[in-house]
């Protein structure tokens, strides 16, 4: 049993075990130094071989038990050294593409810090998470409002902070958007429905257009005046097929042309998130290094021109 000054000793190894390692993956400057200094008093010591199912079991055990924290509310747990293990993994996998974080997935204030200072772009769906990104600090122009139905004073709001992308997937949206922030950027959200069973299926019905809706949508925002950029699509969480993503940059880059067709320089490419990690592994979803290999060789296979032409790429990172 330690005593109370061999736990926090064993604490301050472990603190300076993590900066190491931060240093190591290239992603310890002044202001991940200073997070986790800051944080330190909060830190868990968990041994090599604990689950993570029983380091949740312990905390509840310890808080339970603790007058302080009995009774209280929910709390997160959040291994860091495994959010710096996926951040290397995308980096080495993925060098080409500019990770933006879905807000929604998980919006803990000290995960956010991290990824301010590491200098993630965001994909926020709503007026109060761009609120949230702006809020820490984060430049207006690394956010994506990814939302095909929004509200025309959330429109307005996020306009008024500097957002300058969003993603649309029908007309009234294109009038909408006229009507209050027509210097808007738009990114057409393409449909992935039945290019792969995914767990959120319903999401690919409920979102997206075809190739000949997204054809319409060009010709109509080119009647309205409006600047499109580029294309969006999500295959969905869960996504047990990688070349379901050959499928939908084979559809993006057929929507690319046509709006070449019509005048756009379109050079924004979003593909999406919902990849699969080790945590998921055991319920047969196929592991991200085999996802990141089969979209390195789709994106070199049907936009090696348009990356030759500095073409864009904005994907949503799961951690």
């Amino acid at each position: 049993m330690k005593t109370p000054r061999q736990h926090q000793d064993h604490k301050a190894t472990y603190f300076e075990m993590l900066l190491r390692v931060f240093q190591r993956c290239g992603v310890l400057n002044r202001h991940t130094t200073s997070i986790l200094k800051r944080r330190q008093s909060e830190f868990t010591v968990c041994r090599d071989d604990e689950k993570k199912i029983d380091v949740m079991r312990r905390l509840i055990q310890e808080r339970s038990t603790d007058k302080h924290t009995a009774g209280s509310d929910a709390f997160y747990v959040m291994d860091l050294g495994y959010f710096v293990k996926s951040v290397m993994e995308w980096k080495r996998l993925l060098p080409r593409v500019y990770p933006y974080y879905a807000v929604k997935a998980n919006p803990d204030p000290v995960l956010l810090q991290f990824m301010t200072k590491l200098k993630f772009g965001y994909d926020c769906a709503s007026m109060n998470e761009i609120k949230m990104i702006t809020g820490k600090g984060n430049p207006p122009t690394r956010i994506i409002y990814a939302n095909t139905r929004k509200q025309p004073s959330h429109l307005r709001y996020a306009e008024s902070v500097g957002v300058k992308y969003t993603t649309v997937d029908d007309e009234d949206e294109l009038h909408k958007i006229k009507q209050n922030t027509p210097n808007m950027r738009l990114l057409l959200r393409l449909s992935t429905l039945n290019f792969s069973a995914s767990l959120s299926e319903g999401m690919c019905k409920k979102f997206g257009c075809s190739q000949q809706e997204a054809y319409n949508l060009l010709k109509t925002a080119r009647e309205l005046g409006l600047t499109v950029n580029g294309v969006s699509f999500h295959v969905g969480s869960g996504c047990s097929d990688p070349h379901a993503f050959s499928k939908a940059l084979q559809l993006a880059k057929e929507v690319f042309m046509n709006g070449a067709e019509l005048g756009y320089n379109m050079n924004i490419l979003d593909i999406g998130g919902g990849f699969a990690s080790e945590t998921t592994n055991n319920y047969g979803v196929v592991a991200f290094s085999l996802m990141a290999d089969v979209i390195r060789k789709a994106l070199m296979n049907t936009f090696l021109k348009m990356m030759l032409c500095r073409l864009s790429q904005s994907q949503e990172p799961t951690l």
